[in-house]
């Protein structure tokens, strides 16, 4: 995130923060598998641990990483393009494995896994250095940019965790029947707002910039992401009774699911923006306590609402989540504007 603001505010920095986001990049990466390590059960065997590691403490950010350097450049093709790609070559390893090594079990497909994402990740460094072409720059890192690339990192971490702390709260208070039935029922829901993802993600090197057009680009964004909503939420309701097709009858309980999580999507939208303007703004604390609220309150509404109303319970904790997180988020930006 440090490189993408740096660089959508200024392109001639690019080769600067992309060595510096190379070193750091190995660094921490090496320092969480090693951490990794440590902290794993030895039984599974090191060549296990190992393979897991690579792909998803080392390959994984790696290519987020060369993702944000395409997002800063508005180069969102191939934005969109890497992760995709190192999805593709996953699948065909486990196509592989499938086919040809079954028989390894779980530590064939940990290499083939592996290998796959190593290829990813070189696939991705290729296409930067193609056709970004960086310079070639020192490694410079300050005492500012360590504070607020820490800041990032925290906010990466509360940022993921309001989308996926909701499953595990399922799983633990509604126990692993009811989590597998809300899961399938949000998974499908937020395949139907990726253009909302898509949308706030193109727009955020514009709001690094800061620039005289950010008023009309916020207007026009806010509509087309409600708009979205609406369009999208209609689709989920006819599209719901599709789930038990393509999952088993098991799962017929997640098409209703789907269909109340249509009023999930404007709020989920709502709560993107926001908490985007407040990054573009250099709010990170404020934007990491109103996420860390709203896990709070997660975490208060599933032990209310999921023994109290079941599978809908589930489906309540992320509307009334999503709810408080739109409604702080959009209070902090106004609050902002005022000052």
């Amino acid at each position: 995130m440090l490189l993408l603001k740096n660089v959508a505010r200024k392109p001639e920095t690019f080769g600067r923060y992309w060595r510096q986001s190379l070193v750091l990049s190995a660094c921490s990466g090496s320092l969480l598998v090693v951490i990794f390590l440590i902290f794993s059960p030895v039984q599974y065997g090191w060549v296990l641990l190992l393979a897991i590691a690579c792909a998803d403490l080392i390959c994984a950010p790696f290519i987020v990483l060369c993702s944000h350097a395409f997002q800063a450049h508005e180069r969102m093709g191939w934005h969109s393009a890497l992760p995709a790609i190192n999805a593709f070559t996953r699948l065909m390893a486990a196509m592989a494995f499938w086919l040809l090594l079954a028989e390894h079990g779980i530590g064939g497909y940990a290499l083939l896994h592996a290998l796959a994402s190593l290829l990813g990740a070189g696939l991705a460094y290729l296409s930067v250095v193609l056709l970004l072409k960086p310079r070639r720059h020192p490694f410079v890192w300050s005492i500012g940019e360590a504070r607020e690339g820490t800041a990032f990192s925290a906010l990466w971490v509360t940022g993921n965790a309001t989308t996926e702390l909701d499953k595990a709260a399922a799983l633990y208070v509604g126990g692993g029947e009811l989590a597998g039935i809300y899961a399938a029922a949000y998974r499908f829901a937020s395949v139907m707002a990726l253009p909302i993802v898509s949308l706030i993600g193109a727009i955020q090197p514009r709001l690094f910039r800061n620039d005289s057009a950010r008023g009309r680009l916020l207007w026009h964004s806010l509509v087309a992401i409600i708009g979205w909503s609406a369009v999208g939420g209609l689709a989920l309701q006819w599209l719901a009774q599709f789930i038990p097709m393509l999952l088993g009858e098991q799962f017929a309980q997640a098409a209703q699911l789907a269909r109340w999580l249509a009023l999930w999507m404007p709020l989920y939208a709502l709560r993107m923006l926001g908490t985007s303007i407040l990054t573009s703004q250099g709010r990170l604390a404020m934007r990491i306590s109103i996420e860390c609220t709203g896990l709070a309150a997660m975490v208060g509404l599933a032990a209310w609402s999921i023994p109290q109303w079941g599978a809908i319970g589930a489906v309540a904790m992320a509307l009334g989540t999503e709810a408080l997180l739109a409604t702080l988020a959009w209070a902090a930006v106004a609050w902002v504007q005022r000052r």
